[in-house]
């Protein structure tokens, strides 16, 4: 994948230094991914970074979500007024 190719390609690092593009400039990082032999539209890159960001919870993580508990940890709740 291109971020792949990114990471550890240091004269492809240079180029998107050189171009003064940031990872937020879709349409400047397909430019540069089409020059270095990638093939993808700024919809489809936006979509891979969504879907890279959304973490899979456990299902313990899933349970103390849809449960309300606090993380396996007992708390005493105090009345105020």
């Amino acid at each position: 994948m291109f971020f792949e190719e990114l990471r550890t390609n240091e004269e492809l690092k240079e180029k998107l230094k050189a171009l003064g593009l940031s990872y937020e400039d879709l349409e400047g990082l397909v430019s540069l991914a089409r020059e270095s032999g990638f093939d993808f539209t700024a919809d489809e890159l936006k979509e891979i970074c969504l879907s890279a960001a959304v973490k899979e919870l456990s299902l313990d993580e899933l349970n103390e979500v849809a449960g309300g508990g606090l993380l396996g940890k007992e708390k005493s709740h105090k009345r105020i007024g």
